[in-house]
């Protein structure tokens, strides 16, 4: 009984701190977790947490057991969700329907002879 509680209390964590991250604050724990672990694994710490939840209920309660494969089938959906790209790439210039910009062109080179005119 006492390794559930240990674990469900261990899990809140997780949930916790994401809602202490969007509302600002503990960023610098986040920002040592995005940058010496990874970015999927900063996403995947509500989920982790949930996961730990999960497994202290099915140690109190057997049939909780459903409750850790969803658990951890949501962990893996978050790390996997969290290496796609978020922003919608733009399409192609030809499918936009917009003419491509005319190339630049390079400066004319000056002869050596050529005065500047002070002005």
């Amino acid at each position: 009984m006492a390794t559930a509680i240990v674990l469900i209390l261990l899990g809140l964590l997780g949930p916790v701190a994401a809602a202490q991250w969007r509302a600002g604050r503990w960023l610098r724990p986040a920002a040592w977790i995005g940058t010496k672990l990874s970015p999927q694994f900063l996403a995947g710490v509500p989920m982790f947490g949930v996961l730990l939840i999960a497994i202290g209920v099915s140690f109190v309660w057997p049939p909780g057991i459903i409750l850790v494969f969803l658990a951890a089938g949501g962990l893996l959906w978050a790390l996997f969700a969290a290496t796609e790209r978020r922003v919608p790439e733009a399409p192609p210039r030809e499918r936009r329907g917009t003419p491509e910009a005319p190339p630049a062109r390079p400066p004319a080179p000056r002869r050596p002879n050529e005065r500047r005119e002070a002005g």
